[in-house]
C-alpha cells in the first residue's frame, strides 16, 4: 500500500514534526511521501535532513489564520498516491501502525472502505475521538466502542485517518479559497466545524467510513 501523509503545522512544534516524520519512516512503507504544509519556515528544519520522501509547502498566511481546510486541501492536491493519511503535527504513529493496516487489508470480511479511521490514544492511555459520531439521533456526540457502528461517523482533525484519493477528488474541505466558507452559519452557531462538515458531505456523497482499531496513533 502506497501512502501520502499530509501533515499540517503552525510551525511551533519542530521537535514534534521531526518525531512524527521519524515514526513514519520507521513503518518501512515501500512507497510513501510526507507533505508538510503550513508555516514550514518557522520550523527551522532543513528538508534535506528529513529525507527525500519529505516535501514542504509554505502557507504562512493560512497557518497564521488557523485555516486548517486550506492547508489540508493544498496538501491533498499535491498527493501522488491513492491513499492519503491526514495528520496534525502533534501525532505519532506507533511502530506497528502500517503492519496492522496491511493485516486489516488482507481480511476479506472487513470489506471495502473509502475512509478509514484508526485508534488514537492520548499519553495517559485514554482514547481521543478516533471512532466517533456527531449529531447522531441514537448516540449523540461520543467516542464509540471499536465494534459499534453509527450512520453519523466523522473523522476528527488530523488524527491519522486515511482516505482514498477519489474521496478528495470529489469532496474538499470547506475553506475561503474554494467554497467561500459556505457553512459559516452552522459554524457560528456551533452546529458544525470543518471536520464534522467535511465528514457529513462525505457521507452524503455515499462514501463508506470504517474503523481500524488495530493501527494505533498517539495524540500528544
Amino acid at each position: 500500500m502506497n501512502i501520502s501523509f499530509i501533515i499540517i503545522t503552525g510551525g511551533l512544534k519542530p521537535k514534534h514534526v521531526k518525531r512524527l516524520i521519524t515514526s513514519i519512516r520507521k513503518q518501512e512503507i515501500p512507497e510513501y511521501e510526507s507533505i508538510i504544509v503550513g508555516n514550514v519556515d518557522k520550523l527551522c528544519i532543513d528538508p534535506m535532513s528529513l529525507g527525500s520522501t519529505v516535501k514542504t509547502i509554505s502557507l504562512v498566511d493560512a497557518a497564521s489564520k488557523g485555516e486548517l481546510g486550506v492547508m489540508r486541501n493544498r496538501g491533498c492536491r499535491e498527493a501522488q498516491f491513492d491513499n492519503i493519511v491526514i495528520l496534525d503535527d502533534d501525532l505519532l504513529l506507533t511502530k506497528d501502525w502500517y503492519k496492522n493496516l496491511l493485516k486489516l487489508q488482507d481480511t476479506e470480511s472487513f470489506g471495502n472502505y473509502d475512509i478509514l479511521t484508526c485508534q488514537v490514544r492520548v499519553p495517559d492511555g485514554g482514547r481521543y475521538w478516533d471512532h466517533a459520531c456527531y449529531q447522531s439521533p441514537k448516540n449523540g456526540h461520543v467516542t464509540l466502542e471499536a465494534d459499534q457502528d453509527d450512520d453519523y461517523l466523522y473523522m476528527s482533525g488530523g488524527c491519522s485517518w486515511l482516505m482514498k484519493k477519489h474521496v478528495f477528488n470529489k469532496i474538499q474541505y470547506d475553506s475561503s479559497e474554494i467554497y467561500n466558507m459556505s457553512n459559516l452559519k452552522d459554524y457560528s452557531e456551533g452546529k458544525h466545524n470543518e471536520d464534522t462538515y467535511f465528514a457529513q458531505r462525505c457521507r452524503h456523497a455515499g462514501f463508506k467510513i470504517k474503523h481500524n482499531h488495530s493501527s494505533v496513533a498517539i495524540h500528544d
